[in-house]
């Protein structure tokens, strides 16, 4: 579920995966398996990843699982 958040914002910023794992210091892959569910991410990776969005809103909608997603979805546009 945070991996469909995380690539939502993404999206919502119009950066590949390349472009995030660049601005997070890490690599491709990593937000790829990020993104399918398939690793976690620290909470200091959730800090760096609002503070480069600018988008508080990621935090939350990573507390309030879907329902907040959905919610935060709805605000931007995506």
């Amino acid at each position: 579920m945070f991996g469909v958040i995380v690539k939502a914002y993404r999206k919502h910023m119009g950066w590949s995966q390349e472009d995030t794992a660049q601005k997070l210091n890490m690599s491709r892959s990593a937000i790829s398996k990020i993104e399918r569910g398939l690793q976690a991410f620290e909470v200091s990776t959730l800090a760096k990843l609002m503070k480069i969005t600018g988008e508080p809103g990621i935090g939350l909608s990573i507390m309030a699982g879907m329902e907040g997603f959905q919610i935060v979805t709805q605000v931007i546009g995506g």
